[in-house]
């Protein structure tokens, strides 16, 4: 059995305390949330380091001659990760992660029975500030960071690796981290890619604790940039990205504009289901814009949903937000919507993150994962709503044209999204006061559809308009 390991959000902050890289997309989970992955990711050294140790595990002391990796998918926080050591020589090993199927990181390591410490400093690296580096800032952008490592610290996360190999070399990878994550690019950075060579340290005093660095290329058309990397003992490159910021939504004020009747959603009362950011705050906010009386809920973004409502509000609609856990429903829902109110739409956009399946394979986990969500999570809805009204009411189902069309990255999401239509019509034959309107949404701009690469996708307001006016049609035939 090949070895594995969920890594937990407490191991993140421990090894963010032992890094120094705090950078919020590996330990906030309202933070990553808004970024492309959804929830907080796996540091890139993290799983090197863990790969390294377990390959290592059977191996005499020995040194670090060469070190190189490269991350293909991100891991992030609770999902199982798979350890095979696929080489395994005297001086040369293989290692490959797999996650959901797929491969998410492929590690070389070269081994020597020379000396090769490198000098660093004995101290905790501490908690700094994550800086915010715009693309034009990165050309040619160089600097340096000492070289600090906790011993104690690290003996405790890493017991075989630092028996194994020199400390100066463990805190000369742990370095790498904290400044991608940390200096360059910093805030929206993405770890993709490190190969290091250590040689034996002159251990001199104008180099020896210090890691230089300097961006030798960024190329603007894939936001990917080369950082060469040297300390004494110590030469090599490393592999970033510069990730899109989180996406905004359009603000009520900027929607006015956009959608010609104020009273197009006049009389609903609208709860939306995940409407504190993504499509569902673009949906809470066109039906006020509109008219409609809003409900909003939200899991964990509290202060996302409460920015959403402050946005409505301000513009002269009517909105409240409340928790909402469709896994876990609150008994007393009609407390948390007020006395008396009771909706008449419902728009579910509860999801979990989206572009995670490996290409051209379908995964079990992965698709009960989104199982959980477009149908089981569906189905909770309609029970909360049907338990607190025996009046008709009618929900929106946001599908995927995914469903008709074959992307190979895909499988698990669109066979969840035609599961979801399946229960749709089932409902409504089992309540003849429930009527569903499927919509098949194409990809759009929003937190989870973030690229590096420019994607085409099409204008959210004029689709989700759309959508919702088709809705209201029918509803009023």
């Amino acid at each position: 059995m090949p070895a594995s390991r969920r890594f937990r959000i407490e191991d993140q902050n421990s090894f963010a305390l032992l890094s120094g890289d705090s950078n919020p997309v590996h330990v906030d989970a309202l933070k990553a949330r808004r970024s492309q992955f959804g929830r907080p990711i796996v540091h890139g050294m993290h799983l090197l380091l863990w790969a390294i140790e377990e390959g290592l595990a059977n191996t005499p002391k020995t040194a670090l001659a060469k070190v190189s990796c490269v991350f293909r998918n991100p891991v992030r926080v609770d999902e199982e990760v798979l350890f095979r050591l696929v080489q395994d020589h005297d001086q040369h090993k293989k290692i490959v992660l797999e996650c959901n199927g797929a491969e998410c990181a492929t590690v070389h390591v070269e081994l020597s029975a020379d000396e090769m410490d490198i000098a660093f400093i004995d101290r905790s690296p501490g908690v700094k500030d994550c800086h915010e580096r715009s693309e034009s800032s990165l050309d040619n952008a160089q600097g340096s960071i000492p070289l600090e490592l906790d011993t104690a610290d690290v003996r405790e996360r890493f017991p075989v690796l630092t028996q194994k190999v020199p400390l100066g070399q463990v805190a000369l990878i742990l370095a790498t981290t904290r400044l991608i994550g940390m200096e360059c690019p910093g805030l929206h950075s993405i770890y993709s890619g490190l190969s290091v060579s250590f040689s034996p340290s002159s251990s001199t005093a104008e180099n020896g604790g210090r890691l230089d660095w300097k961006v030798v290329n960024y190329d603007d058309r894939f936001r990917r940039l080369s950082v060469d990397i040297v300390a004494d003992g110590a030469t090599g490159v490393i592999q970033a990205m510069l990730r899109p910021a989180p996406h905004k939504q359009k603000t009520c004020a900027e929607l006015k504009a956009l959608i010609p009747d104020a009273e197009m959603f006049a009389g609903q009362r609208a709860l939306v289901i995940g409407g504190s950011r993504g499509l569902g705050e673009l949906c809470a906010k066109i039906l006020a814009v509109g008219g409609a009386e809003v409900r909003l809920t939200y899991h964990r973004g509290k202060d996302d949903a409460q920015a959403v409502v402050a946005d409505i509000n301000d513009g002269g609609g009517k909105s409240a937000s409340l928790a909402y856990d469709m896994f876990d429903p609150p008994e007393d829902l009609q407390k948390g919507l007020g006395d008396g109110w009771t909706p008449t739409h419902v728009y579910y956009f509860a999801t979990p993150p989206i572009f995670v399946a490996a290409r051209g394979k379908f995964s079990s986990d992965l698709f009960a994962r989104f199982s959980r969500y477009y149908v089981e999570g569906f189905y909770t809805c309609w029970q909360s709503i049907r338990q607190i009204t025996p009046e008709k009411f009618t929900m929106f189902y946001p599908s995927s044209v995914a469903v008709e069309t074959a992307y190979l990255n895909m499988g698990e999401y669109a066979a969840a999204k035609a599961a979801g239509e399946n229960l749709c019509n089932y409902l409504c034959a089992c309540d003849k006061k429930l009527a569903i309107k499927v919509g098949r949404l194409p990809r759009l701009p929003s937190d989870q559809t973030l690229s590096i690469v420019e994607v085409k996708t099409h204008d959210p307001v004029e689709t989700i308009l759309g959508v919702l006016g088709e809705f209201r049609s029918e509803q009023a035939a």
